[in-house]
Order: C-alpha cells, then sequence, then structure tokens
C-alpha cells in the first residue's frame, strides 16, 4: 500500500493541474479531469465537485482549483458527476470510464443562477413568452487558442458585461483623436488559461494572434505585442467610440493597436480571435 500511495502521489506532482483525489485503487485505473468554466470560458475556482457512487477512500471535500480544474482517479465504471457554485445553476451529467481509458477530461460549463442550485419557477400562461433572437454571425466574437480546449463565444452583451478600459488614440486616416471603451485582448487572453505576464516565457513567445473581420481582412500579431508587461501600449477589442456603440461600419467589435502609427491593424468588424504557436 506504501508503495501504491507514492505511484499516486507521484501521478498528482506530473499533473501539477489540480488536486488529485486518489481512493484506494490501482495504479492503472483511469484519471478524470474536470475543467469547470462560465459561459465566457472563465475558470471557476471553489466549485464543489461530486461523484456517484463515490470510491472508496475518497475525501470528503472535492472542489476546484483556482484554475478551475479538479482531477480524481476512478476504477472503470459509470458515474454520476454534479458541479456546484454559489451564483451559479448546478450541473450534473452521467459518464462512463472504460479499462483502456487513460484520461478521461469533461468540461462543465456553469450558468448563472441563484444559489447554486437549479430553480423551477411555474410557467406563466397569462401571457405568451417571445423566445430572443439568436445573435447574428457578426454579432458574435469568437476566441480560440492552441492551448485551450474549447472555443469561446462571445455576445455583445457579454462583452459589455467584463471591465472596461478607456484610451484615446488619434487616426491618421481621419485625422481626428478617437475616445475607444472596450475589453483589453490580454483579459481575454487570461480566460483561455493562457500564460500572461510572469508567466509569459521560453517557447510561450512563438505564439501569435490572428484578428480576422467579417470580410474576411486579417491582422496578426504576437503574443509579446499584447502583453502590457513586454510592449507598451494597449491592444482592445472596443465596442464604443466617444461614447455611442460603434456603427455598423466599425462594429459590433473593433481591434485597436495604440502603439501602431497607422491604423492598418485596427480590424473593423472583428468576429474571430485566434492564438497559435509557431512550433
Amino acid at each position: 500500500m506504501s508503495s501504491l500511495r507514492t505511484v499516486s502521489f507521484s501521478i498528482c506532482a506530473i499533473l501539477l493541474i489540480s488536486p488529485l483525489c486518489v481512493a484506494q485503487q490501482t495504479a492503472t485505473a483511469p484519471i478524470v479531469v474536470i475543467l469547470v468554466t462560465d459561459r465566457t470560458g472563465g475558470p471557476i475556482p471553489n466549485a464543489e465537485v461530486s461523484i456517484s457512487p463515490p470510491p472508496e477512500g475518497l475525501l470528503p471535500q472535492m472542489t476546484t482549483n483556482n484554475r478551475g480544474l479538479f482531477s480524481i482517479q476512478l476504477e472503470p465504471g459509470e458515474y454520476d458527476l454534479s458541479v456546484r457554485e454559489n451564483g451559479f445553476v448546478s450541473f450534473t451529467t452521467h459518464f462512463q470510464l472504460s479499462a483502456s481509458t487513460d484520461v478521461r477530461k469533461i468540461s462543465v460549463v456553469l450558468e448563472p443562477g441563484s444559489g447554486g442550485h437549479v430553480e423551477v419557477v411555474p410557467e406563466d400562461t397569462s401571457r405568451a413568452s417571445t423566445p430572443p433572437a439568436p445573435p447574428k454571425p457578426g454579432e458574435i466574437l469568437s476566441l480560440s487558442s492552441y492551448y485551450h480546449p474549447e472555443k469561446m463565444i462571445l455576445s455583445i452583451a457579454d462583452i459589455k458585461s467584463l471591465p472596461h478600459t478607456t484610451l484615446t488614440v488619434h487616426n491618421v486616416h481621419t485625422d481626428a483623436d478617437e475616445t475607444y471603451s472596450g475589453v483589453p485582448l490580454i483579459s481575454l487572453l487570461a480566460k483561455l488559461n493562457g500564460p500572461i505576464g510572469k508567466e509569459l516565457n521560453g517557447m510561450d513567445f512563438a505564439g501569435y494572434v490572428i484578428a480576422t473581420a467579417t470580410d474576411r481582412y486579417v491582422a496578426i500579431l504576437s503574443i509579446a505585442e499584447i502583453d502590457p508587461t513586454f510592449h507598451p501600449g494597449q491592444v482592445l477589442i472596443a465596442d464604443s467610440m466617444n461614447g455611442k456603440p460603434l456603427d455598423t461600419q466599425n462594429g459590433p467589435f473593433k481591434l485597436i493597436v495604440t502603439e501602431d502609427n497607422r491604423p492598418a491593424r485596427w480590424v473593423r468588424n472583428l468576429i474571430s480571435i485566434e492564438v497559435k504557436t509557431a512550433h
């Protein structure tokens, strides 16, 4: 048993992504990795994780780490997974592990809700309700990265709800100062759990961003240009100019690169941000 615990501890040290709960299982038992995020892709730390049937020796309290990750080693079989966190609707799912499974990844997206539980509201039959129209293709911004398992989709409302930065730049095309408000691109990359700031080093500098517009106009920036700890200025996903939402010619999203002398990389009608690597 002592050697078994040594092997289990070694697996935990190698993963370095979340506290790995190891019950009394064989060293070859599959590992389940659970990533818990909100609908913008931001990690949710300290979310309560429950697994049924609970394996022997399971820790009484299981929560995600500061990157929204939780890992556990389980014997092959069928399990029910529940994830709860205050302010979100609880999530439940059923999954199965086979003997041939090495690592099973489960992505959990928690939707905003009341008290961390599903709230049942009686249907109001006195008046008909019209579901909101889905956003048009140009009204959403997609973000994807080689280091993030899933694409993140942000609506106009999602961007508006995030912390904003306001800055004034001179546009040589219009020969006028323009004041933009929006979300720093580095903040969105952080939601993809990418290396930023002090964590950005070595091979990470081979990363670059492809910004694409609705008309397929493309601009490319290196990761170092986006991170303010390495490069001056701001790279902003703007949603308003001079106190008003961007017009149809520019918005709803526009990439602003403050250190560029010419606004050639100020991508209008921005719809996509892709993070790739030269390696």
